[in-house]
C-alpha cells in the first residue's frame, strides 16, 4: 500500500481535491432509480427508472453502475454485489437522500459508493463480509455510527466525505457519554479485517470520529489502519481511538481544530501505533465542560501495547485554553515501549499533566516547562504560526533528531537529523505489513494498489 503523508490538507484543498488513478473504465450498463417516479417493472433506465435500489442491484454484474436519483430512500437495504478490480461496481447519488434509512453491504467485493446523503438511522452503513469497498464523496448526518465495519471486512477506502452528529450541537461531554450519540464516524470492532483507508475527510460536531473498539478480547480485529489528511472540527471526545488487537496503525498529517484531544491511547494492545505529522490547534473547550482536561494525547499505557507507540513530529497549540495539557496522564506508568521525538508543544499548563515513569520523550520543544526531565528538549516560544507552520527564526527549525522506524514505512530513516520539530515534514509512506495471527480464510489476498484502483470514477 502507498499512502502519501507529505504535508497537511486545508479546508478548502479537501474539497477541491482531484484524485489520479488508472485509466478511467466506463460503465458497462447504468441502471436508474428513482423512488418517486420509477416502477420496478420499468427498464432501469434513465427515462424509465427503476422504483427501488434493490431491483437495480439484482440486474448488476461487474463494471456496471446504479444511479440513485433525486428523492428519500427509506427502510433498510442490503447489497450483496461484486465487481471486480478492473471493473468495480459503482453506486452513485444524484441528490439521493437516505432519510432513516439504512444500508448494509454484505458479501460484496470491489464496490464504491458515492454521492449520497444519509441522515437519521443508529448505523447508516454496516458492512459485513465485504472487501475493496469504497466511500466517496458522501455527507453522513449520523446518530451513533455512519460506517460500520464488522465480520471481518477489509480494504475499505472512506475519502473526500462529510462526517457530522446533529445529535451532539449544544451538548455537553457528560450529557453526550453514554447516550446513543456515542459512537463514531467510522467505527471498526472486534474482527474487524481491517486494512482501512481513511482519508481527505471533513469531521465536525461529532462525539467521536474514528473508533476501532475491542469488545471481544484476544479476538482479531483492525489492522494496517491508515488515516490521513482528514480535517477535524469540534470534536468533542476522540478524534481517534485504537483499542485492543489494533496493528501497524497510523494517524497521520490530519488536521485538527477545537478538539478535545487528538488521540486517545489507553488500553491494552498489540500496536504498533503511530501518530505523527498532525497540526491540532484548540482555543476553547470542546466539552463545554470548564473542568474537563483537553489534551493531544490521552495517556493510560499502564498496560501497554506490545508493539510499541510513536509519537512524532507533531505541531500541539493548545494556548487558547486554559485546562490543555499536550498529555493528559491518567497514568504516570508507561508498560510499553513509548518514543516522543520531534514534537511542538504550545500550551499554556505544562506539557504533562504528570511526569511520566517510563517511555522515551526526547528533542521536542515546549512554550512553557515540560513537566518532565528532557535531555535535549527546549523550554522556549516556538513561534508557531496561525496554520500551524513555524516562523522563519522559530528556535524549532533544524532541531529534529533523526527517527528509524525499520519495516514500517517506506524508508527506515523516517525523520532526518536537522529536520525541522512538529509537522509540516516529508515522511515517508506507511507501509501494509502482514498481521499475526491473520484469518487468511477469511480475508482475501492483499492487493498492492488497491486504493488507487477504488479512487477511480468512472464516467457513466
Amino acid at each position: 500500500m502507498k499512502l502519501s503523508s507529505c504535508g497537511l490538507l486545508s479546508v478548502s484543498a479537501i474539497v477541491a481535491l482531484s484524485l489520479v488513478g488508472p485509466p478511467q473504465v466506463m460503465a458497462s450498463t447504468a441502471f436508474y432509480v428513482s423512488p418517486t417516479g420509477g416502477n420496478d417493472a420499468s427498464a432501469g433506465t434513465v427515462a424509465a427508472p427503476f422504483k427501488t435500489l434493490g431491483k437495480a442491484a439484482s440486474k448488476t454484474l461487474a463494471g456496471d453502475a446504479i444511479v440513485l436519483l433525486a428523492g428519500s430512500y427509506t427502510g433498510q437495504w442490503t447489497l450483496t454485489d461484486t465487481g471486480t478490480q478492473a471493473n468495480p461496481i459503482r453506486i452513485r447519488g444524484e441528490n439521493a437522500r437516505f432519510a432513516a434509512g439504512s444500508l448494509v453491504v454484505r458479501n460484496s467485493q470491489w464496490l464504491t459508493l458515492e454521492g449520497l446523503n444519509f441522515t437519521g438511522g443508529t448505523n447508516q452503513v454496516t458492512v459485513e463480509q465485504s472487501h475493496y469497498i469504497a466511500f466517496r464523496n458522501n455527507r453522513f448526518d449520523f446518530l451513533t455510527r455512519a460506517l460500520y465495519l464488522k465480520d471481518y471486512s477489509s480494504h475499505i477506502l472512506v475519502e473526500d466525505n462529510e462526517f457530522l452528529q446533529s445529535c451532539v450541537l449544544g451538548k455537553t461531554w457528560t450529557q453526550l457519554k453514554g447516550s446513543a450519540c456515542e459512537g463514531g464516524a467510522v467505527s471498526g470492532t472486534s474482527y474487524g479485517g481491517g486494512s482501512y483507508a481513511i482519508r481527505n475527510n471533513w469531521v465536525h460536531d461529532v462525539f467521536n470520529a474514528f473508533l476501532f473498539t475491542d469488545d471481544t478480547a484476544g479476538q482479531w480485529m483492525n489492522a494496517n489502519i491508515f488515516i490521513s489528511g482528514n480535517f477535524f472540527e469540534r470534536v468533542v471526545d476522540d478524534p481517534a481511538e485504537p483499542e485492543g488487537d489494533s496493528f501497524n496503525f497510523h494517524f497521520f498529517s490530519n488536521t485538527l481544530f477545537d478538539t478535545h484531544r487528538m488521540i486517545s491511547l489507553t488500553t491494552k494492545g498489540v500496536g504498533p501505533i503511530f501518530v505523527y505529522n498532525n497540526v491540532q490547534i484548540t482555543t476553547g473547550n470542546p466539552t463545554s465542560e470548564l473542568s474537563r482536561l483537553n489534551s493531544a494525547f490521552k495517556i493510560d499505557l499502564s498496560r501497554g501495547f506490545a508493539n510499541g507507540v510513536f509519537l512524532f513530529n507533531n505541531t500541539i497549540v493548545g494556548e487558547g485554553a486554559a485546562n490543555f495539557y499536550a498529555y493528559d496522564m491518567l497514568s504516570r506508568k508507561i508498560a510499553t515501549p513509548l518514543t516522543a521525538r520531534n514534537n511542538v508543544y504550545v500550551t499554556l499548563l505544562t506539557a504533562f499533566s504528570k511526569t511520566p515513569s517510563g517511555g522515551s520523550f526526547d528533542y521536542d520543544i515546549s512554550k512553557s516547562p515540560f513537566g518532565m526531565t528532557q535531555l535535549h528538549g527546549i523550554v522556549d516560544d516556538p513561534q508557531v504560526q496561525a496554520d500551524g507552520s513555524l516562523a522563519a527564526d522559530s528556535p524549532a527549525i533544524g532541531w529534529s533528531t533523526d527517527l528509524t522506524l525499520p519495516g514500517w514505512f517506506d524508508l527506515a530513516v523516517v525523520v532526518p537529523a536537522g529536520a525541522n520539530l512538529g509537522a509540516f515534514q516529508n515522511i515517508p509512506e506507511p507501509t501494509w505489513v502482514m498481521p499475526p495471527r491473520y484469518p487468511v480464510q477469511k480475508i482475501p489476498e492483499h492487493i498492492s494498489g488497491w486504493v488507487d484502483a477504488l479512487s477511480v470514477s468512472p464516467p457513466l
